[in-house]
């Protein structure tokens, strides 16, 4: 699959793409930066995304086995349409961990699968939810309807013992007495 593509119309969405995917990915725990591109006649921006850790050994251990992921978006305006493209960060120490395990530690040979995986499916991810952003879509889950609370049932007093109970109690709570 193509992780490049030139959307018609969609240049003046450029700002609001990045902000949606900045709210996505840092609800997610990802460090993001958005540089600008300027050259020339050239103007657009990078969204940049990695996975983020909070303890730095993890991260080290992460990095060391091939489990990290990262991913760019490079955004290119020209004229009304847009220029967007997935890149992919982190491919090399991917690459470094299965040779690696081919000679020395061969069960990494399995963490570095995991990593590419994990790598391509990021991409994947990216690239379908700035689409879907771009054709006025929504890349998150749609939500399902709000249905309000059903109104609190009156409340009524037990007969044998008078405490307060409501309709949809068939015994009271706190003496047992069975209600109509």
């Amino acid at each position: 699959m193509s992780r490049k593509t030139v959307v018609p119309g969609a240049a003046l969405k450029m700002d609001a793409l990045v902000q949606h995917l900045e709210d996505r990915y840092k609800a997610r725990q990802f460090e993001v930066q958005v540089l600008q591109i300027q050259d020339g006649a050239l103007s657009g921006k990078l969204f940049q995304m990695k996975e983020a850790s909070d303890n730095s050994w993890l991260s080290s251990v992460k990095n060391m086995s091939g489990l990290t992921t990262a991913a760019t978006l490079k955004l290119i305006a020209q004229g009304q349409d847009l220029e967007m493209e997935v890149l992919g960060g982190k491919w090399l120490d991917k690459v470094a961990v299965g040779a690696v395990s081919l000679v020395v530690l061969w069960p990494l040979i399995i963490t570095s699968g995991i990593g590419a995986w994990k790598q391509n499916t990021l991409l994947d991810e990216l690239y379908e939810s700035a689409s879907l952003f771009l054709a006025g879509g929504s890349s998150r889950i749609p939500s399902t309807p709000v249905t309000p609370p059903p109104p609190p049932r009156p409340l009524t007093r037990c007969p044998g013992c008078g405490q307060p109970v409501t309709g949809a109690m068939k015994f009271c709570g706190d003496c047992g007495h069975k209600l109509a």
